[in-house]
């Protein structure tokens, strides 16, 4: 049985599944990733569509996580333009409701923000989007498949710039195929046994990807430089530019034979020490992967050319202190 909450709303209650805990409000929180296999089988309605009209309405309400305190929501009310049906049966155009934190009531409270608050659905008119839907029982309007979930914006998901509209969810099994069937092209001597596979969602606030990852259950068998691969698949069906496959294991400090070469630098960006109330350190920060080649070796630093450049900040090559660097693996 869930305990999280909703109260005061006219809202289909779920039972869900338990994947948190209590942490102190300044580490992050586990959150359950649902996969679009679950969501598919959880939804009654998974279609494409494009909000075409987004209206706050006055229903207010509380959400809560476990024993935490309560945060205020509103209820967000959209008309969206069906594009395509995958599950069930919709009108050309369907209403559904979700909850969104009350910024107005937080701010009125002097809170700027929730710290580790719930991962929630916001839509954009005009952005296409795949929903996974239940109707609401003497309404015509419809609810997100996790509704009552404190974190239930993976009931709606981007569609990616190259999927259709009748496009359906690339689910877990395909996934897997189409990332081995690519490693076995390029590199046969993988071989079908070598293959151990940890597939992943990103995020449910952009298009799906799955993540399959090649681990060497026997590496003496296979090219002792062989440390795995990752192949990253988009939600269209391609081999995105972040897959790889190491030709080295990987380490932590460059040396020059790396010059030259294609690299996969994970790093730690914006690292913070805080200390906890017992006396003990933890550090916050944001884990980085850059991928391209590796151009310079500096004191301090190496500077990496990007195969995939960092469309945020329109960067085409990356710094990065070498006391940062987590690993480095050399591509094939």
């Amino acid at each position: 049985m869930s305990t999280r909450k909703f109260k005061g709303l006219p809202l289909v209650a779920c039972a869900g599944l338990i994947f948190m805990g209590l942490f102190p409000q300044a580490e992050a929180r586990p959150v359950q990733q649902w996969l679009p296999d679950q969501l598919t089988d959880k939804a009654q309605i998974v279609c494409n569509g494009i909000p075409v009209k987004v209206t706050i309405t006055d229903q207010k309400g509380q959400i809560q996580l476990l024993t935490n305190a309560p945060d205020p929501i509103r209820i967000v009310s959209a008309t969206i333009k069906v594009l395509g049906t995958i599950k069930g049966h919709v009108n050309p155009e369907i209403e559904i409701h979700y909850p969104n934190l009350d910024d107005e009531a937080l701010r009125a409270k002097g809170i700027n923000g929730v710290i580790n608050g719930p991962q929630q659905i916001y839509l954009q008119t005009g952005q296409r989007y795949r929903f996974y839907l239940n109707p609401v029982p003497g309404h015509t309007w419809y609810v997100g498949a996790l509704n009552g979930e404190f974190d239930d914006g993976f009931a709606v998901q981007e569609l990616g710039a190259k999927e259709s509209d009748a496009d359906t969810p690339l689910l877990k099994d395909e996934a897997v195929k189409i990332a081995t069937d690519y490693l076995l092209r390029q590199h046969p001597w993988f071989g079908q046994e070598f293959k151990a596979v940890l597939p992943k969602n990103f995020s449910a606030s952009r298009p799906l990807q799955w993540t399959v990852v090649f681990y060497p259950k026997v590496p003496k068998v296979y090219p002792d430089w062989t440390s795995g691969a990752e192949i990253v698949i988009n939600a269209d069906r391609s081999i995105d530019a972040d897959s790889w496959i190491s030709a080295r294991p990987p380490v932590t400090v460059p040396n020059p034979s790396m010059l030259n070469q294609v690299v996969r630098v994970t790093y730690m960006v914006h690292a913070t020490a805080i200390q906890r109330p017992d006396g003990t350190t933890f550090y916050t920060g944001e884990m980085k992967v850059a991928r391209g080649t590796l151009e310079k070796i500096e004191k301090g630093t190496i500077t990496v050319h990007l195969t995939k450049p960092d469309d945020r900040y329109k960067l085409d090559r990356d710094v990065i202190f070498i006391q940062d660097i987590k690993s480095i693996d050399l591509l094939l």
